[in-house]
């Protein structure tokens, strides 16, 4: 998808303004928060393209900044969160994985997106506050998780926060993720299930 094309999907049905989505999703792409797909090269321009991960990150993005999380710290994070596994997350494999068996997912914003494309639901990303007694600046982190599929303890599924040593949780925010895929999906509800 281009740009153009990323903003149309992520404008929810025209209920959000397409030109609005479009420069902030480029200013995603533009801080290193959005890394293209591949380029296409036609005639007589060249345009980035973006799959459905980096339209997903981009939505998810939005709605941090719709909340008023425009920080750099908080939107790499968020960033990072749905791009980079670490293996401490997923010591024998990503747990949620059995929602998709086929999945070979190079990132944590493909394996939600091919999860929720065979019915899993309840996904969430955590943005966490960190402080150290010793640092000024607080340090943000961000995990995504599934707040119905469980573990095979009974844990939530997801990554984690990895906060270094010594830092101290100070405030944590929630971004469903249910409404964003719902709306790359292009599905209704299921019944009974919560619009956020």
């Amino acid at each position: 998808m281009t740009s153009i094309e990323v903003a149309e999907r992520l404008s929810e049905r025209g209920t959000l303004d397409r030109d609005f989505i479009l420069a902030r999703f480029r200013g995603f792409v533009r801080r290193n928060y959005v890394t293209p797909a591949g380029l296409y090269v036609g005639d007589k321009k060249k345009a980035y393209l973006y799959g459905l991960p980096e339209t997903f990150i981009g939505g998810v993005l939005s709605r941090l900044c719709d909340a008023g999380f425009n920080d750099s710290g908080v939107m790499l994070a968020a960033s990072h969160a749905l791009t980079s596994f670490a293996v401490e997350d997923f010591p024998d494999g990503p747990p949620f994985l059995h929602a998709s068996p086929t999945t070979r997912a190079a990132s944590p914003a493909a394996v939600v997106l091919d999860a929720y494309a065979v019915g899993a639901r309840g996904w969430m990303l955590d943005v966490a506050c960190f402080r150290h007694p010793d640092h000024p600046n607080p340090v943000s982190r961000a995990r995504i998780r599934n707040q119905i599929i469980k573990g095979p303890n009974g844990e939530p599924t997801g990554t984690d926060f990895r906060p270094s040593e010594g830092f101290v949780l100070r405030s944590t925010h929630v971004v469903p993720l249910d409404d964003v895929l719902r709306a790359l999906f292009d599905v209704a509800p299921r019944p009974g299930e919560a619009v956020h």
